[in-house]
């Protein structure tokens, strides 16, 4: 399946992707969990490892997403590390970041799983660095 969503012991939503996911295959896995009583909650951050992905989304796309995540705030925490490894693929979290920013919500590129976790989680205990 190119496209996982669980939620890790400690309340942090991972979603793993692999090929091309588009926004609407997200949400019909996230949305189920979100409405799992006890899984996760306002403190839960998104971490997305997208190191195996192949999407190339166009600008409309990204603000799409980004559109989304920002209007997961109040569910989920308003913040989301993702996790890539193509150049391109940073430069696209950075333009999603770049929106989502403006009504709030933190997103983090890196290439690293557990910096993206040590990120995510930093927010509980106080605010999170954007690196």
């Amino acid at each position: 399946m190119p496209l996982n969503v669980r939620v890790t012991s400690d309340g942090v939503v991972l979603v793993t992707v692999k090929g091309v996911v588009t926004l609407d295959e997200l949400k019909e896995q996230l949305f189920p969990i979100l409405e799992t009583e006890g899984a996760c909650g306002p403190d839960s951050p998104i971490v997305v490892d997208a190191r195996e992905s192949d999407g190339n989304p166009s600008l409309q796309e990204i603000r799409r997403r980004a559109a989304f995540y920002v209007s997961l705030k109040g569910r989920l925490a308003p913040k989301l590390a993702v996790v890539v490894e193509k150049p391109h693929h940073v430069g696209l979290v950075d333009m999603m970041s770049t929106y989502a920013e403006r009504s709030g919500y933190l997103i983090y590129s890196c290439k690293d799983l557990e910096d993206a976790f040590a990120w995510a989680r930093a927010g509980r205990e106080g605010h999170g660095t954007v690196h």
